[in-house]
């Protein structure tokens, strides 16, 4: 229920917030209405959650409700960083600082000064780029590779994991220094099983987001409730691809295949009492050739959609990111989004 004080601390919240998609009922509610006088502070803030729980949601919520709104939001993938370049890319580097240095370039740091660094699955970052962060947290300046004089940066810091990071401390995985410089606020990210109060809300949010010109929101009131039943075990990511899957469907005219219905979805087969003993018990028959084919399809059916999203629904751009023919794309779209669950595609 509604308490008087989240109701009060609902009103500081503008309408347009895209926090304002998270159920005033939500156990993450709470911590949506203090993220704006949590941002004036000054403290490092850290996500945790399972992955696609929407936590790069959270940072750029946060950064949006705080002073740095009008600064840049800069996101960044902690374990895609290689750990031969990482100070180049941490702190940029200089024309000329090495082999293949033809231009100034301002790394991670420099490029989120005056804004927010979001640092994404802060617990996939090497030890060694870790020792590189920590010091330039710590001085809150930057030196770039080639460089002489270091530079004084100012940024808002988000960090994000689906890790423990305690426990990464534990086993010598994870700087113990570096945990208690980016934790001094952290939140927890419920999954979606637990707040399925905020689906309907957020469905809309993601909608008018990422597939508005797909046309109006396809879902009625009784599909919207149906959201409810789903376990939705990628979270938001499964949601954002439920949705974009029915925003492609809308705009070929294709109905929806049978697998994208908003009905419950089956409990899984209870364990057998004993252990199978042979290798056919263990892991059943093995699949037609047929099968093969269509998980080959499915597949690749989810990749191009996959490309499409990333693409901004611009399929030349998706193809060329495939190294596929538009042509190839088109049909492989088209061959999943009409092929009933469990049927093969043509």
């Amino acid at each position: 229920m509604e308490t008087t004080t989240t109701r009060n601390e609902k009103r500081h919240l503008p309408p347009e917030t895209p926090g304002m998609d998270v159920h005033p009922d939500s156990p993450l509610f709470p911590w949506i209405v203090r993220l704006a006088p949590l941002s004036l502070c000054g403290f490092p803030l850290h996500v945790r959650g399972e992955t696609g729980s929407g936590k790069e949601r959270i940072a750029r919520l946060f950064h949006l409700l705080s002073p740095r709104a009008a600064g840049p939001f800069v996101a960044v993938n902690c374990g895609a960083i290689p750990k031969g370049t990482a100070e180049s890319a941490l702190f940029g580097h200089r024309r000329g600082a090495f082999t293949g240095a033809a231009a100034d370039h301002r790394g991670y740091l420099e490029q989120a000064d005056g804004g927010t660094l979001f640092l994404d699955e802060i617990g996939e970052m090497p030890p060694e780029v870790q020792v590189l962060l920590l010091r330039a947290l710590q001085e809150r300046e930057i030196v770039p590779v080639g460089g002489e004089r270091p530079r004084p940066v100012s940024f808002a810091l988000v960090s994000a994991t689906h890790r423990n990071l305690r426990e990464l401390v534990a086993r010598g995985l994870f700087r113990e220094d570096l945990y208690h410089r980016i934790c001094a606020l952290t939140i927890d990210i419920p999954p979606l099983s637990e707040r399925p109060m905020d689906l309907p809300r957020l469905a809309l949010a993601l909608w008018k987001e990422r597939h508005a010109a797909a046309g109006p929101f396809p879902l009625d009131a009784a599909e919207l409730a149906g959201l409810c039943f789903r376990r939705w075990s990628g979270n938001v990511r499964e949601l954002d691809n439920w949705l974009c899957r029915r925003a492609w469907a809308r705009r070929w005219d294709l109905s929806p295949a049978e697998e994208w219905s908003v009905a419950e979805e089956p409990s899984p087969a209870p364990a057998r009492e004993r252990a199978p003993e042979t290798p056919r018990a263990l892991f059943g028959s093995p699949p037609s050739v047929a099968e093969l084919r269509r998980r080959s399809r499915a597949a690749k059916g989810e990749e191009a959609f996959e490309a499409l999203a990333r693409a901004g629904g611009n399929k030349c751009a998706a193809a060329k990111a495939l190294r596929i023919p538009r042509s190839t794309l088109d049909y492989r779209l088209k061959a999943f989004v009409t092929a009933p669950a469990g049927v093969p595609a043509p």
